[in-house]
């Protein structure tokens, strides 16, 4: 279930920044960019923290 989660929001970041690309200047992508990062990072810690710390 989380993997079909992490996937379906790696996807959707995707379209995101692929609009913000070509609709929008360079700042916002810019910052649109280190947002989906931060995001990504978050991501990454709870998959670590699933898989560690079983239920």
């Amino acid at each position: 279930m989380l993997n079909r989660y992490i996937v379906s929001v790696v996807i959707v970041w995707a379209v995101i920044l692929i609009l913000v690309r070509f609709f929008a200047s360079g700042e916002r992508f810019r910052t649109m960019s280190i947002f989906c990062a931060g995001f990504m990072i978050g991501m990454l810690a709870m998959w670590i923290a699933v898989h560690v710390y079983k239920s």
